[in-house]
């Protein structure tokens, strides 16, 4: 395992995470919400896409009538200085904590994802943190904060590799992780991972290790080693193997990480590619989606089985990182299900076709 993933990325993240403090965690202001979690009226709007697609066009707009850069350039930072001070209001609402464990970047997602409403966005941010420091339903010996301190002996690995097969692997055309996932070998045997101890609320409580993981080390050596920021991640998902339907422990474990990742992980997802989809599953949707904002619901790409997966697959990766099973060039690919997978900065480094045998141009060290 790299000397740079466990001198720096676990170290220097878990230390900022351990800055968090309860005094500043302000009792949230009731919000009106579901059983899920999820406020109804106030779905989460992931605004980072639309707002950089609308100050295109307007600069597009511009450019054409006025053909004027310096006007265009004033536009973007407009839009910047606005930005700070959302933030500034944001982190002024919430008291001015001197040890806030959340960047610009992050306190910047919170706001577009209420519609830059910022009494809205102040109560999401004070729900996050009392969740980020408070014991996993379920799963108690252990906090958001503090969950990458666990670590997963090589039989409960080979559990999830059995159970739930799962892989990071790779990098999408714009350097985002991507999470490959056999969704449909759960579901199709979901009473054998019940029976080997894999409960709805170990679901849940795994599916927050892997989000922890990849925004605290895989989005971190994405943006080392691309030299750009990396704020979200591609998700892929095969359901072949389900015969029947979804059961109802698989089903309310994906409502309540939906759940999860629009209120606490608001804009982390860039697409969820899901395919192999049954012809049964329409009716299942139509259960889910209410669940999901207009803008996540927007992410979703479903391909029925039989429908063509690999040209859609191929928008989004490069063909020698999508797995030779699904009809790309990476035979190196494997379910190995390890959540501990991007720790590796030479596994990583192999990932990214350009760099295999290159040297990047960039230190190993944290951005």
């Amino acid at each position: 395992m790299s000397d740079f993933f466990n001198a720096n990325a676990h170290e220097l993240w878990h230390r900022r995470n351990n800055k968090v403090q309860p005094d500043f965690i302000i009792k949230p202001e009731s919000d009106a919400v579901d059983s899920t979690g999820i406020n109804e009226a106030e779905l989460v709007e992931d605004l980072l896409v639309h707002h950089s697609v609308a100050v295109s066009k307007e600069s597009v707009a511009v450019s054409k009538v006025h053909n004027d850069d310096n006007l265009v350039v004033s536009i973007k930072e407009r839009t910047h200085k606005s930005s700070d001070k959302g933030c500034a209001e944001l982190v002024h609402a919430l008291g001015d904590p001197g040890n806030l464990p959340l960047s610009e970047e992050d306190l910047t997602r919170f706001i577009r994802a209420r519609k830059n409403d910022i009494p809205k966005a102040t109560v999401m941010v004070q729900n996050y943190l009392k969740w980020f420091v408070s014991p996993i339903q379920g799963m108690e010996h252990s906090t958001p904060a503090t969950i990458l301190d666990v670590r997963e002996t090589a039989d409960e690995i080979e559990k999830w590799r059995k159970h739930f097969p799962f892989a990071y692997c790779g990098h999408d055309k714009e350097g985002c992780p991507i999470y490959w996932e056999k969704a449909g070998v759960t579901i199709a045997n979901y009473s054998k991972a019940k029976s080997a101890g894999i409960s709805e609320d170990h679901l849940v409580w795994h599916h927050i290790m892997k989000e922890e993981h990849t925004v605290r080390v895989g989005m971190v050596y994405a943006s080392n080693i691309y030299g750009k920021k990396i704020t979200q991640q591609l998700a892929v998902c095969d359901m072949s193997g389900i015969k029947l339907g979804l059961d109802t422990t698989t089903l309310a474990y994906f409502i309540r990480a939906t759940a999860i990742d629009q209120n606490h992980y608001p804009g982390r997802l860039k697409k969820f590619i899901i395919f192999n989809v049954p012809w049964f599953f329409k009716s299942i949707w139509s259960v889910v989606r209410p669940f999901l904002g207009p803008s996540t619901q927007s992410k979703f790409i479903l391909l029925r089985d039989g429908e063509d997966f690999l040209s859609v697959l191929e928008e989004y990766i490069d063909i020698s990182q999508i797995p030779a099973e699904l009809g790309g060039n990476n035979h190196n690919f494997t379910y190995d299900s390890d959540v501990r997978h991007l720790d590796s900065e030479d596994l990583c480094r192999l990932a990214i076709p350009s760099l295999v045998g290159e040297d990047s141009g960039h230190q190993s060290e944290l951005p």
